[in-house]
Order: C-alpha cells, then structure tokens, then sequence
C-alpha cells in the first residue's frame, strides 16, 4: 500500500479507456483499498509534488480527491505525530503547484493553415483542461481545510492565521520573493499563487463546516465556526485580491467573490469586509459584464447576512417588522453595539447594511442616476439595450436581494411613525392611489414619487432606501428582457407581497398598505405592459393562444398568479380601477391607431389582465353563493338553492362599491374592440373572451336589460321585481347587449377565423376560473358571445314573452 509505483500502475489502469475490464476492476478495488489506508495522504501527496511523473488530468484529479477523502475521515494531528507538520507542508506544497497549473497562459499567435488549426484545437482543449486544474486545486484546499478542522490538537483561533503562514512559509521556500519584499505586497502580474491559494483554502474552511461530511466533534466545529467570525485575516485577503490589477486580477477577483459567498453561508461576513475600499470595488465589479454574476452574488449573499434575521413570534416591534417576514440567512454572531451586528434576536447589521446600500447607490448605474427625475420611457429602454444581458441581471439580483434585506426594516419604521402619527398621514397616497393614469408618463411620474422624497426621510432611511431601489427594480421589471424581469417577479411575488400580506390585522395595517399602493399600482401596470406581445409575434398572432410562444404564455402566467395575489391584499374593486385605467389607455392608442397596424397590442394585454381580474372576483361571488345556499340548506333540511334564488343578496353582492360599475365599462371597451377597424383576431378573441366570462354579472342586469329591450321595441314593460341599480342604467344594459349581438355577427370579425377561444386564451392554472369558463365545446369566436346572451337574455324571469322573443332572436343571431 506505501509502494507509489504500485498506485500510480492501479491508476493507470483504472483510468486508462484500453484495459481490460476484469484488470479495470482489480485496479479500482485495490484503490478502493489504498484510499482507507493511513498511507494514502504521503502517497498522493508525493506524487503530485513530482512534476517529472506528468501525470494526467484524470490521475492527478483522482490523486487530489483521494487527499481529501483522507483528511476528511483518517488522517488527524493524532495519527500523523510528528510528521503533521511536514505533510502539511506538501498539501500546501501541492495546492501552490496546482494554484499555478490552473493559472493558464493565453496561446501565442500563429500565422499559416496548419497552425491555425492547431491553436483552434487548443484553445476547445483549453477550457477543460483548466477546469480540470481548478478541481484539483479545490480538492487539495478542501483537503488542508479538513486537516485543520478534525485536529484537536490545532487551536481553534490560530488555524486561518497558521494555514496563512505555512502557505506564505511553503511559497517563500519554493520561489524567490519578488523585489517589493513579499507575497503581501502588490502581487505580480502572474496571477500570484499563494494569495489564490489562501483564499480557496479559506472558502473549502468555510464549505467543511457548513457540509459537515467532514468527521469530527461538534464542539469542535462550533470552536472553528466562532474562530472564523473573529479572523481578520479573511478580510484582509478579500481586499488584497480586489486591489489586483493586471493579468491575473479577473481570477483573483472571482476567487476572492466566491469565498465571501461561501463565507456568507455560515450566518457572517468575513471581519472588516464593511471597508469602503472593498464594497466599492465590489460593487463596480457587478457592472462588468466578465464578473457581474460572481460579484452579483456575493453582494447578495452580503445583503441577506446583514438582513434581519427571523426571529420568535411575540417579540417587540423593534425586533420584528410587521408581518415578521425576513429575507437573510441563519447563524449569528456575538453582539456589537458598535457594529450592529447580528446576535440572533433579529437585529440586522445596520452598518454592514448601511454601507451596501451606500456603495450601491453611489455606482455609476444609469438607472441609478436617474432616480430623482420622472423617467422617459424612451431613455430607459435605450438605457436597457445598451446594457448587457449579463450586467442587468446581475443588477437584478442585487436589488432584489437589497430590498428583501430593507423590507422588514422599512415596514416597522413606517409602521411605528404611522403609531406616533396617530396613523393619519396618507390621505395623499390614497388619492394618488385611486386616480386613474391616462398615459405612460404619468407613470412614469408615479414611479419617480417613489424615488427618494422629501416625505419619504420622515418614516426613516431604510424606508427611503428601500422605496428608491424598488422603484428601479420595477423598471427593470418593466423594460428588460422576459429572463429579468422574471427575477424581479420572484422578489415581487416571494417576498414583497408576502409581507404586506403578513402583517396583522391590529395596529397600523391599512395605513401601511395606503402608503404601498402608488408602488402596488406601478407594479400591477408593469406586470401588465410585461404581457405585450413583441412585433414578430404580433404580427403572426391567431385568436388561438395556443399559437403564442412558450415564453409569452409563462409570463402570462406568472401575471395571472401575480393579479392574484394582488386582488387579494388591495381587494378586487381598487385593483378593477388599475384595469380600468390601463384599458382606458389602450383603447385610447387603439382609436388613434399606429402607422405599423399593432395599435392593439396595448389594450390586448390590459383586456387579458382585466379578464384574469373580473374572473376572479366572480368566481368568489359565485363562492359566497355556494357557502349562503349550504348554509340555508342546512337550516331548512333542503337542498341548496340556485343562485338566482336570491337575487336582492346577489344584486347587492355585485354592486358593492364601484365594482360592478368599473366592470360595465369594461365590458364597453370590449364590446367596441371587437369590430374597431383597427382590431386583430387576437383582440377580438381577448375581448370576446372577457365578455364570457362574465355570465353571472350578466345575469344580475337581466332584469333591467329586459325592461330596456321591452321598452325600445314598444312592448310591454312589467314590474320589475328587483331594484334598479345605480351603477348599471338600462340604457346602459341595452348598449351593452346590442353592441355584442352586432360584434359577434361583424364580418370582420368572422374574417379573422375561429380560434379555440375557451380552451387557449387563458392560461388558467386555478380551479376558481374554471368553475365559471361555461365551456360550450364548439370552440369558435361566437362561443364567448353566445354563452353571454343565453345567459342575459333567454334566462331572464321577468322579460315579457314579445321582450323574451326579441331576445331569442338576438341569440339566434349571435
């Protein structure tokens, strides 16, 4: 088991794709063997610090991995006695080799045919054979880092600074220090080994404890684990490898990215990592589009650490935001009133905290700078386009993380003022709430009310800080691409709204939710204009939606469960004012029209939004008559009426408020899209698909529709058994019904096709909608029309028989 030349010949054979298989399985059994043995660590180790063997990749990489394997559940301070020493020194001897192999020299250029297939032939080689390097070199530090870990007999305090040393130690041995005195100077410009070395040794110190599939002691993980939140030495490193420049600094800074990440895993941030110098430098590394991804998630990993932490229910408002809902890791650390830093109770790192979102704002973003004036939607998107796709995710990420940390924070500073205020400011929000945009610049404007205000500093910084970078994060929602707004969508949707919902029914919740409306009206338009179909696919759209990309169904999807949510935390009359409005806007490009023919993309989207909307409330109409119909069953010992049977609670139930007259006037705007000279079969099909879907508000108008249709035709007109409601006129009734009797038989709109409307233009995905779909099977444009006057016109109890034909015939029509 010592002999190396007996290893080496097994790995030969193991790895080697010509041997024979019964050879092929000797070889690996008997390595197998070799890796439980106490020689395998001096054995791998001596191979791989003999570079005239030239192994191969896959020798090396098993050789490293068999290193490891040993120092996670052999090898300790114990077994190897005297000799620790001197085998620490060859893994550090071996990671520094293997650091330097991964550091890869850029090809000489080469002129003439055959050369120049041979450097593309290297270069495809190229980026396995430096992965391969990396693995090693993860596989050799993960294995000093166990070997630091399961020694006992290695305090606790002094293992990151005396793995430091026996690294600078080892490199000072094996190559001349540079002119400048050392490898803590500036490094040179090869990339400089031992500093790469540290810090992946430091991030496998970090992974080891985390993991726990290395073998020791709690006791001692837990020593090792408070040793590493009280090392500077880790930050010193980090600000080393960011102060890098030249060749070599792109590695150091990813390297040194990745360790405060995995840092960030175990609850902490490496000491002295709130340094200006190196969140600044962390900071403008998430604009350049190399590194956006790594610095992008670090910084988000630093957010969620500085983030308040969950804490018990019950606890002071303080501690706990209202609704209790925390973005930001595990673990903690000892409490530092200087710091602020986390001690489990729920505090966040304020400093740490403070200063990110400092750094952050003070980068040369585009979108940043502009934060304090109304946005033109024409800038943004030139802003947007000019950016790459890898900087405005990265962005994304970080603002997503940023205000998943601020938000417990703003909501208990706003909760708490609005409790000293006597919760009597926001009458202005309110009313800036209810009004209705009549173009995109005023949203814009309303975007820009978000960004930082005068008003906003009384309910604190974090509450300022966190209005500012949500409102960039909507645009970003609003004009990137389908892949970033989805990530802004997960915040939206996973944090954002979750908290607002979370917070108790007691103390200041509806004037909370007041001052969040403006920004939960900015949202709902943004995730509804997120809906517009691109040109391409616009101009190839059928009725059928099962003809749409995948892409624009999934955010069509994410929309319809978005509107959900929303309809539940605003209620569905403040959110069918947001329909309205947006549909208002639509119809007004419509009737303007586009030089390009797609002046309906606009009011698609919005009567697409409003259907998913008006469903929804319907559908809990349609289960408030469900649960009062089993209630009075249950009382008479019957079984339970239809809804129709009560019609004064139904009557009253769809009337409440402004709901059933902001659902007549989108039932208007539907009806007059359908046959616009400017529609498309897309439109009509939306449109018609909303006004199907509406059967059980038809049905409350039936009475008054009827009297209308007697009235106009000089029949009789009757009693009516119900009361007139205020927000539905007959005239208003009959405009309604004619015009759609006249839209389901326009020739243009016969002339699009038929598309399976009932079965593809919604993306259903909730069983609350498809209880009141009223499928009819046939599949045409005429399905949504028809279903509709069958239900307005021929189910009506108090049309008189010469009212009740007229309506027939206006269903045979249609």
């Amino acid at each position: 088991m010592d002999d190396p030349l007996t290893v080496l010949q097994s790995l030969g054979l193991a790895h080697d794709a010509g041997s024979e298989p019964a050879a092929r399985a000797t070889a690996e059994a008997w390595l197998s063997s070799w890796r439980a043995s106490n020689s395998c660590l001096p054995v791998a180790l001596f191979l791989l610090s003999q570079p005239e063997l030239k192994l191969s990749a896959a020798q090396r990489k098993a050789l490293a991995a068999a290193a490891h394997g040993a120092c996670q559940t052999q090898v300790t301070h114990e077994h190897l006695g005297s000799l620790f020493l001197r085998h620490l020194d060859n893994a550090a001897a071996a990671l520094l080799d293997a650091t330097a192999a991964a550091a890869t020299a850029p090809l000489p250029p080469t002129h003439g045919g055959q050369q120049q297939h041979q450097q593309q032939q290297q270069q495809q080689e190229q980026p396995q054979q430096t992965e391969d390097a990396e693995e090693v070199v993860r596989e050799l530090a993960g294995a000093l880092a166990s070997l630091a870990l399961r020694s006992q007999a290695w305090e606790a305090p002094l293992v990151v600074p005396d793995l430091l040393a026996v690294l600078r130690r080892v490199a000072t041995a094996r190559t001349p220090p540079p002119q400048q005195g050392g490898w803590s100077e500036p490094p040179p410009p090869s990339g400089h080994p031992p500093l790469m070395a540290t810090m992946h040794v430091l991030e496998a110190l970090a992974w080891e404890v985390r993991h726990k599939q290395c073998s020791c002691q709690p006791s001692r993980r837990t020593a090792i684990l408070q040793a590493l939140s009280g090392a500077p030495e880790a930050g010193l490193v980090v600000a080393q490898a960011l102060r890098m420049e030249g060749r070599g600094s792109r590695s150091a800074a990813r390297q040194a990215m990745a360790m405060v990440h995995e840092w960030c895993h175990l609850g902490f941030a490496p000491l002295g990592l709130d340094n200006f110098e190196v969140l600044r430098a962390l900071c403008r590394h998430a604009l350049n589009p190399l590194v956006a991804h790594d610095a992008a998630r670090c910084l988000a990993a630093l957010f969620s650490v500085a983030a308040p932490k969950q804490v018990k229910t019950g606890a002071s408002p303080s501690a706990q935001p209202p609704g209790g809902v925390v973005a930001g890791g595990g673990g903690g650390k000892k409490s530092s009133s200087a710091s602020g830093s986390s001690d489990g109770s729920g505090r966040a790192d304020l400093r740490l905290l403070n200063s990110l979102v400092h750094h952050w704002e003070a980068v040369e973003y585009p979108l940043m700078r502009y934060q304090d004036a109304a946005m033109d939607a024409v800038l943004v998107e030139r802003i947007v386009e000019c950016a790459s796709r890898e900087v405005l995710r990265g962005v994304t990420v970080v603002l997503c993380a940023a205000c998943a940390a601020l938000l417990p924070l703003a909501l208990s500073a706003l909760a708490q003022a609005l409790v000293a205020g006597g919760a009597g400011a926001g009458g202005g929000v309110s009313a800036a709430a209810s009004g209705s945009s009549g173009s995109g610049g005023s949203s814009n404007s309303m975007l820009s009310s978000h960004m930082g205000g005068p008003g906003q500093l009384s309910f604190g910084r974090h509450y300022a800080d966190f209005m500012r970078l949500a409102s960039v994060l909507l645009l970003h929602l609003r004009y990137c691409s389908d892949e970033v707004a989805l990530v802004a969508v997960d915040f939206f949707s996973g944090t954002y709204l979750p908290a607002l919902g979370a917070m108790p029914d007691t103390g200041p919740r509806a004037a909370v939710l007041q001052h969040f409306m403006p920004m939960l009206r900015c949202l709902t338009e943004s995730l509804v204009l997120r809906t517009q179909l691109k040109p391409e696919v616009a101009a190839a759209a059928t009725a059928d939606a099962r003809d749409l990309p995948e892409e624009a169904r999934m955010v069509r999807r994410e929309l319809a469960v978005m509107l959900r949510e929303i309809s539940t935390l605003i209620g569905h009359t403040t959110l069918l004012q947001y329909m309205l409005a947006l549909v208002r806007e639509g119809n007004a490009r419509l009737q303007s029209g586009a030089p390009d023919g797609q002046s309906w993309v606009w009011l698609c989207c919005a009567l697409y939004a409003a259907n998913v909307v008006t469903r929804r409330w319907v559908s809990d109409v349609l289960a408030e008559w469900q649960v009062g119909g089993a209630a009075a069953a249950a009382l008479v010992g019957s079984a339970p009426p239809d809804p129709p049977a009560s019609a004064a609670a139904t009557a009253a139930a769809l009337s409440a408020d402004r709901a059933d007259s902001l659902v007549c006037q989108l039932v208007e705007v539907a009806v007059c899209a359908v046959s616009h000279r400017n529609t498309s079969s897309k439109l009509a099909g939306t449109a018609l698909t909303l006004l199907g879907g509406l059967p059980p508000w038809y049905y409350v108008h039936a009475a008054a529709a009827a009297e209308a249709v007697a009235a106009r035709n000089g029949g009789r007109v009757p009693p009516s058994s119900t009361a007139a409601l205020p927000a539905l006129q007959p005239s208003a009734s009959l405009m309604t019904v004619d015009a759609v009797a006249e839209a389901a038989l326009t020739e243009d709109v016969v002339a699009h096709g038929s598309g399976d409307i009932g079965a593809g233009e919604h993306e259903r995905g909730s069983g609350e909608i498809s209880a009141i779909e009223h499928e009819r099977g046939s599949g045409s444009l005429f399905d949504p029309v028809g279903s509709m006057l069958m239900d307005l016109m021929l189910r009506s109890d108090s049309a008189p028989p010469d009212g009740g034909s007229g309506g027939g015939g206006g269903c045979s029509r249609g």
